[in-house]
């Protein structure tokens, strides 16, 4: 038979802490599910995804050498 456990906390931090009653037998694996109660979470502003790379690529002109397109390599290499 599978218990659950209900209970509503204050959330103060970015830390929960969910304290199992002694009157449960531990089982080796355990579900958990948080649920908002609120309608409105704020999104965490994204940083850009692209940044890195675009600060790869001028890393990689500022060398002065030449890299050849592996996307075209690929495609001579299959035609052969």
């Amino acid at each position: 038979m599978q218990e659950a456990l209900r209970k509503i906390y204050d959330v103060t931090s970015d830390t929960l802490t969910i304290k199992i009653p002694p009157n449960i037998s531990y089982p080796k694996k355990a579900e958990v599910i948080v649920l908002f109660l609120e309608n409105k979470i704020d999104p965490i502003p994204q940083a850009d995804p692209w940044k890195a790379t675009r600060q790869f690529r001028e890393k990689l002109e500022q060398s002065g050498r030449v890299f050849s397109d592996s996307v075209e390599l690929i495609r001579e290499d299959r035609e052969r």
